[in-house]
């Protein structure tokens, strides 16, 4: 399970870890999402009511996984 989260962070026995489980660079990932968090804060909706991979994510990581795949973990 990898939750996604406005700040990109969860903590996990007091340690702060990142959410973005599939991708190298935390910072780069978080900058890529910024315009699914920029929605869902603009128009009130919450992520946390979805259950599944969200279409945006699943689009960015299979696109990254064509073109760059050196960066996806696997």
């Amino acid at each position: 399970m990898a939750p996604l989260t406005e700040e990109g962070t969860l903590i996990v026995n007091n340690v702060v870890v990142s959410c973005y489980a599939t991708i190298n660079s935390h910072y780069g990932a978080h900058i890529i999402l910024a315009p699914m968090r920029w929605w869902y804060s603009l128009f009130g909706m919450s992520s946390n009511e979805m259950t599944g991979i969200h279409w945006f994510p699943k689009m960015l990581y299979e696109v990254t996984n064509t073109l760059i795949p050196s960066i996806i973990q696997k």
